[in-house]
């Protein structure tokens, strides 16, 4: 083919990608117009459904159609069953049955001499009941300025304890970690005592701490004495952090025993795994403070007999 006749052949293939390419256009154009009408028609009767609903709703919960300034009460009329009611923000006149519950929010409630009601709420503000209304429970909070003090100053302290509690969680998992470097030479005692004899160790620890509370105790009354009390705190805390780190180290220990690779694991993972583990057992509801002294007083109990070693020692090789 000769160079002249070759431009308008090139020409010609042009212009007929352009046209299928146009051709492609057109069918995906035509196939988004499609699922866009698509959605916009399932939007609108999603859109009609909601609209037929609510003006059901409104129209048996509120027939009363007259223009004031007060906002218009929700009235359950006479004869109407419903399951539930929930007014916010004014009103309710309830004349029928509600089978389950009444809920009001910033509102006023008239029970009607033929209403039949199962629980009634109302929350800021009353409740008024004819005589010959029917109902089983009903509970009113009234919204004065001093229930919200209340309200306020009771979810700050709420708040309050739950952060302490979450601090104090995480301290029972920090503290055997720094521990294990801390007490290092002189944790292999207190270890064995408790892998010979837990309830020992428990008990021990269960009456020391009873008589350092009671000296703490006497200690603190006078001013003078005050701050020997305060150096036989700082001692039992020592003692107590020493346990806790004991006892975190055998639980980590007893968990990871029957695993292959427990001999490769260090002493502050196993400090970890086992001060977790306890932080859980701790933080279980009613019973958790309960678990928590025990598994404290186990910890003092194995460092007390640690220390009456100690005081053997030269007492078994006199001079």
């Amino acid at each position: 083919m000769s160079t002249f006749a070759r431009g308008p052949v090139e020409m010609g293939e042009k212009l007929q990608e352009q046209k299928s390419a146009n051709r492609g256009w057109l069918i995906d154009g035509s196939l988004a117009l499609r699922l866009l009408l698509g959605a916009g028609v399932l939007l609108g009767l999603l859109l009609v459904g909601l609209g037929i609903s609510t003006q059901t709703v409104f129209a048996a919960t509120n027939p009363l159609h007259t223009e004031t300034t007060q906002p218009t009460p929700t009235v359950i009329p006479q004869g109407k069953v419903i399951d539930h009611v929930v007014v916010v923000g004014h009103n309710a006149i309830v004349n029928g049955q509600v089978t389950d519950t009444v809920l009001v929010i910033d509102g006023d409630l008239l029970l009607g001499a033929h209403s039949n009601t199962d629980l009634v709420i109302d929350l800021g503000g009353s409740i008024r009941t004819e005589p010959g209304a029917q109902t089983h429970a009903v509970y009113a909070v009234s919204m004065t300025s001093q229930f919200r003090n209340s309200l306020l100053v009771g979810g700050v302290l709420l708040l309050i304890l739950w952060g302490a509690w979450v601090a104090f969680s995480v301290v029972l998992v920090t503290l055997p970690i720094g521990g294990v470097f801390i007490f290092r030479p002189w944790l292999e005692v207190p270890l064995g005592q408790l892998r010979q004899s837990v309830h020992r160790s428990g008990w021990i620890g269960l009456l020391l701490s009873l008589v350092f509370l009671a000296i703490m105790t006497l200690l603190s009354v006078t001013l003078v004495a005050l701050p020997v009390a305060v150096v036989f705190a700082v001692l039992y805390l020592v003692f107590g952090i020493m346990g806790w780190t004991a006892v975190s180290l055998w639980m980590g220990k007893l968990i990871l025993r029957h695993r292959p690779q427990a001999q490769s694991q260090s002493r502050w993972q196993e400090a970890l795994i086992g001060a977790a583990v306890a932080m859980m057992l701790t933080n279980i509801p009613v019973v958790g403070w309960l678990l928590f002294i025990m598994l404290w007083c186990i910890g003092v109990g194995a460092v007390t007999q640690w220390l009456m070693r100690l005081n053997q020692r030269p007492a078994s090789h006199p001079m």
